[in-house]
């Protein structure tokens, strides 16, 4: 015993010998900014201790050169290591400072590190040769690759401490993506400044103030907050319209200023909205500005179309067509066979996309906007495919050297199918936009898999742009822990281009210790398979804006056959996660299937609360409009229930709780799927909503790709 200690003591002194000797020295050339490398070399430095120190190796003298080589415009970079017994010679090479940080990441990932959204993966045996002489060089397969946050739920970063939402761009620059686009919807995170009034910010998740219950459940499990789910630093202050409208605008401030000094590069994206004329644009731009000075770029985007508008003549969209574009858009073919007799949202995208086109033209020649080296872009939401097609022929035709931004359907396997319609000439297809997802916020509460779609997109790009670098890919999402898997995927195709989804599942596997690779890998595929089907087939099940859930929500339309098939398929994925669960090798590996096994199964559990629910749909109301006893006994029962289950969504949802994120999950189901369920039951038993009421007080709120009229629904998406 006495031995094995002295031998333990001997290993700890060496090891601690060794990592204080260790000398690590950086250098510069080509104008490489040292003060925007900080993060960067910081993070090198600690892991590259990291790995020595687990390792037992000799080497224990790094000279680092950085060097920043800026004509390639690509993003390129590379690395080189000469190992000569104590001593390490590297060079990482960048276009950017961000681009030297990209080769020091990858120096890092060939060492066994793995960097995902949710943090590091540290391995727990590193090669005992891990620094021999070695190069590599990359070209990146997209230019500018990273997240588009729409800033608008309770569990997206907007809820978030700043400094936890700083250490999720942290997240996003270990992965090598180097850009995030931010969107303020209006009065969220932008003021806009009248002569005798100011448009406040800080009207978080569109004006509805998302109340703590005084519920253990609740209270247990939600950091920071007292009463109101929001910034904490901001909650002491949200009764407070004008400073809260400051407070937020300085906590966006913050975190837009951090995130470049990391090495995002940050855009900021606004919908002027439909009745807003060019002086509003232009005073809104400007105030936007104002708010966040040191923005690389600022986007005008269309609002989202998808249908849900009152239909209007072909006169009517002809006429706003021609005071948009002028008399020769009607000549244009490509534009006229869009137009039919009758349809909704066409007149609405072109007024808009007109709008906005003319807004940019005069911002351009605008001095103060000039002063600021602000980079101005087009942005288009339409998932109805013409429609998004000929907005995009009309971009390209009025606005021919500015970047266009496309979002051409909701989930990553729409914008897959969507694109090669939507952009007929291929040359176009490389300097567009393209914003795909993550995660769509229609399913928020079910665990989601977009990695299909994902390698769709990129194996499309791959064939149609050839040896063409993909200018932009943004991606949706608002959870983190929840999207861990499909961020780093899409965060390797980005860079590296497309790669099956069944290699990237067993390299993850592998690098987590997951030696039942087969269970785990068919859990995955199951997800994915969900993703599709239940998106088409299940719209909005999980919408988490809460005025989706003010009048009840989907309970009396979604389909019944299809959710049976996507609750099967949960169950075989849950299977397989247990399965895969044998024989991890790692407690990263082991904690990751713990957390994905938990979400799938409060997915289960949330579609069965939705089972029991919708048969609600059985139950008919007389001739004039009433329920008898029976049937509110019978509704009371159901609704019950649904309620029953919905608990047990909540409790199993709090057993893993890794982020932020996860709190505003759990708010957010309270005034959205449980309050709505209330609705039902009042609306069907009588009994009384035991919650406060979801009052109509928003400033703006996102279009349901939904149309109700009467008691028929009308799907405007198709796959």
């Amino acid at each position: 015993m006495l031995r094995k200690l002295t031998l333990f003591v001997c290993l700890v002194l060496f090891n601690i010998s060794l990592h204080a000797q260790l000398d690590i020295n950086y250098s510069y050339e080509g104008k490489a900014d040292s003060v925007k490398l900080n993060f960067a070399k910081t993070e090198f430095s600690k892991y590259l201790k990291v790995a020595i120190f687990n390792s037992r190796i000799v080497q224990n003298v790094f000279n680092i050169k950085l060097i920043k080589k800026g004509a390639t415009q690509n993003g390129s970079f590379s690395y080189t290591i000469n190992s000569n017994g104590r001593l390490v010679n590297m060079i990482c090479v960048g276009e950017d400072e961000a681009a030297i940080g990209h080769a020091m990441y990858t120096i890092l990932e060939s060492l066994g590190f793995q960097f995902d959204i949710t943090g590091v993966v540290v391995p727990t045996v590193f090669k005992t040769a891990i620094f021999k002489s070695d190069s590599q060089s990359i070209i990146p397969f997209t230019r500018w690759r990273g997240i588009r946050q729409h800033v608008n739920f309770p569990m997206d970063i907007s809820s978030y401490p700043l400094a936890e939402a700083k250490e999720y761009l942290n997240n996003l620059v270990r992965m090598r993506f180097n850009k995030i686009a931010i969107h303020s919807y209006p009065n969220l995170w932008h003021e806009v400044n009248f002569e005798d009034s100011v448009d406040y910010a800080g009207n978080f998740f569109y004006g509805r103030q998302h109340d703590i219950p005084n519920m253990q459940i609740f209270t247990n499990n939600i950091r920071f907050n007292d009463k109101i789910f929001s910034i904490p630093e901001i909650e002491k202050s949200y009764a407070n319209t004008p400073v809260k409208s400051k407070m937020a605008i300085a906590w966006m401030r913050s975190l837009i200023e951090y995130a470049q000094s990391i090495g995002l590069r940050v855009q900021v994206s606004i919908e002027p909205r439909s009745k807003g004329d060019i002086p509003l644009i232009t005073r809104t731009v400007k105030s936007v500005i104002n708010n966040y000075p040191s923005i690389d770029e600022l986007e005008l985007i269309t609002e989202e179309m998808g249908g849900w508008g009152d239909a209007t003549t072909k006169a009517q969209v002809n006429k706003i067509a021609v005071a948009q574009f002028g008399e020769s858009i009607l000549q244009d073919t490509m534009v006229t066979n869009v137009i039919k007799n009758s349809q909704p949202d066409l007149d609405v995208l072109f007024f808009q996309l007109g709008r906005n086109i003319t807004a940019l033209k005069l911002l351009e020649k605008d001095q103060e906007i000039i002063s600021h080296s602000i980079k101005l872009n087009l942005g288009i939401y339409c998932v109805i495919n013409d429609y998004a097609k000929v907005a995009f022929y009309i971009a390209k035709k009025y606005l021919p050297n500015n970047s266009i931004a496309i979002m051409p359907g909701h989930g990553s396997k729409r914008v897959a199918n969507y694109l090669p319609n939507l952009i007929p000439i291929k040359s176009q297809i490389a300097p567009t936009t393209i914003y795909s997802w993550i995660e769509f916020d229609g399913l928020m509460f079910t665990q989601q898999n977009a990695n299909e779609g994902i390698y769709d997109l990129m194996k499309y790009l791959k064939v149609s742009n050839g040896a063409q670098q993909q200018n932009t890919i943004l991606f949706n999402h608002w959870r983190t822990a929840e999207n861990r898997t499909s961020a780093r995927y899409a965060a390797l195709n980005t860079l590296y281009g497309p790669i099956p989804q069944l290699d990237f599942y067993k390299q993850y596997a592998e690098k987590l210790q997951i030696n039942n690779v087969a269970p785990y890998v068919q859990a995955m595929q199951l997800l994915e398979k969900i993703d599709w089907i239940a998106t088409n087939d299940l719209p909005n099940i999980g919408f988490c804006w809460v005025g989706a859930w003010r009048e009840g929500g989907p309970y009396t339309w979604i389909n019944s056959k299809a959710l049976k098939n996507v609750q099967g398929l949960y169950s075989q994925v849950n299977y397989n996660l247990k399965k895969a669960m044998y024989n991890v090798g790692s407690t990263s590996g082991s904690n990751y299937l713990t957390f994905l096994l938990n979400r799938s199964e409060a997915s289960k559990l949330y579609l069965d609360a939705f089972e029991k629910g919708i048969q609600v749909q059985n139950i008919k109301q007389d001739s004039v409009g009433k329920f008898t006893p029976a049937q509110q006994l019978s509704a009371s029962v159901i609704c019950n229930h649904a309620l029953t289950i919905f608990n047990k969504y909540l409790q199993k949802h709090v057993e893993q709780m890794p982020d932020r994120g996860c709190e505003g999950t759990l708010i957010n189901f309270w005034h959205a799927p449980i309050y709505g369920l209330k609705v039902i039951r009042y609306k069907y038993a009588g009994i009384p909503i035991d919650a406060d009421p979801v009052i109509d007080n928003r400033k703006d709120a996102p279009p349901l790709p939904i149309y109700f009229k009467k008691n028929s629904i009308i799907i405007t998406s198709s796959p």
